[in-house]
C-alpha cells in the first residue's frame, strides 16, 4: 500500500467513525463535497432497476498552494470524473475496500481508475462488499473498460443485474430481487449476450 492509499484509509475510516449513519451500518452518500457529517444522508439504495448512474467529466479550477519564489501562483485546470446516483447522489468510491484510485474513478480504458469505479458500481448495485470484492475486476473488464473514455455516460442498475445474470455469478445472483429474475427469464428481449455495448449504456448529451 502506497502512502497516498494509506492516507486515503485513514480518512474513510475516520469518516466511518463520525458519520451517524455508517455507524449504523447504512451506507451514505460520502463524497468530496460533503464536508461534515450534518450533510451526510442514506446512501439511496437500487430500489428500481431503473435506477440510472450518470457519469460526467467536470473541469475544475484550483489554485496550487505553492509556486517559484517571488512568482504568485497560477490556476491550474483539471478534469475530474464524476458519478452520480439517479444524477443527485455522489457515488461512494469505497475506498475503505480497496483503495485502488483514491484520487477518483476512471473509465475507458483498464487501469486503476477504472476499477475503483467497479468496486463502487457493484457494492452499491447489489448491496454486498463481498459481492463487490470478488468480482470488480470482471465487471471492470466486461463493462467499465467498453465505456467511453471521452464523453459521459448513463448505465441503469438493470444492466448490471443482467450482467451478473448472464455470468451466472451465484453468489450475486442471489443479491437480484427474485420479481427481476422472473422478469428476465420470462422476456426473451432482456436475455441478450453480452457484450451489450451501445444498447445497455447511453453518451451524455
Amino acid at each position: 500500500m502506497t502512502e497516498r492509499q494509506g492516507r486515503a484509509r485513514m480518512h474513510w475510516e475516520r469518516h466511518r467513525s463520525d458519520c451517524p449513519w455508517c455507524r449504523t451500518d447504512r451506507p451514505c452518500a460520502f463524497g468530496e463535497g460533503l464536508r461534515t457529517t450534518a450533510e451526510h444522508a442514506p446512501l439511496p439504495l437500487p430500489a428500481s432497476a431503473a435506477l440510472r448512474y450518470t457519469a460526467s467529466l467536470v473541469v475544475r479550477t484550483f489554485i496550487p498552494r505553492h509556486a517559484p519564489e517571488g512568482t504568485k501562483p497560477a490556476p491550474v485546470e483539471t478534469v475530474l470524473a464524476e458519478v452520480r446516483i439517479g444524477g443527485r447522489v455522489p457515488l461512494p468510491p469505497r475506498l475503505d475496500l480497496i483503495p485502488h484510485s483514491p484520487t477518483g474513478f476512471g473509465w475507458g480504458y483498464g487501469g486503476s481508475g477504472p476499477a475503483q469505479l467497479a468496486l463502487a458500481l457493484l457494492a452499491h448495485a447489489f448491496g454486498s462488499d463481498e459481492v463487490a470484492l470478488r468480482y470488480y475486476q470482471r465487471f471492470k473488464e466486461d463493462v467499465v473498460t467498453p465505456l467511453p473514455g471521452e464523453t459521459g455516460w448513463f448505465l441503469e442498475v438493470g444492466t448490471v443485474w443482467r450482467w451478473a445474470l448472464e455470468r451466472r455469478l451465484a453468489l450475486a445472483v442471489a443479491h437480484i430481487p427474485p420479481d427481476f429474475r422472473e422478469q428476465v427469464r420470462r422476456d426473451p428481449a432482456m436475455r441478450r449476450r453480452w457484450p451489450w455495448a451501445g444498447r445497455e449504456w447511453e453518451k451524455a448529451p
